[in-house]
């Protein structure tokens, strides 16, 4: 799992309220420098817009056809500026796909979890206020 590794999708993702499937890239610091980590950045994001416009993502997924799905990019270290701006990744040659982007702390991301996982406070049903 790392940006430096372009060619392959580190992490597929069910959210825990089966409503999406999130494409998880998981930039580990391996790749310092923020131009190229930039870089790096983009071209991992081809590689999981490729997976799913090229119907590869349904092929091995198929019970998740009826769900969204979207790309987060987790970040051990602070994401540059730039990682910050992109929101999303269109392929221009199929213009119908767009894929949504998150971009993200290691620490953000486990806070998420931590929150979508824990019970809903649980109220007594004698209760009406």
């Amino acid at each position: 799992m790392t940006l430096a590794k372009s060619d392959s999708i580190d992490i597929v993702f069910l959210a825990p309220d089966k409503k999406k499937v999130s494409l998880v890239a998981y930039d580990g610091g391996e790749v310092p420098e923020p131009t190229e980590r930039e870089e790096a950045l983009q071209r991992k994001l081809q590689t999981y817009l490729e997976f799913v416009a090229c119907g590869q993502f349904l092929r091995i997924y198929p019970q998740h056809s009826d769900i969204g799905v979207d790309i987060l990019v987790v970040c051990l270290n602070a994401p540059t500026v730039g990682m910050k701006q992109i929101h999303g990744i269109k392929d221009h040659d199929r213009p119908e796909t767009f894929l949504p982007v998150t971009v993200m702390t290691d620490t953000e991301f486990r806070a998420m979890l931590r929150k979508k996982a824990a019970p809903a406070e649980s109220k007594s049903w004698w209760k009406f206020w």
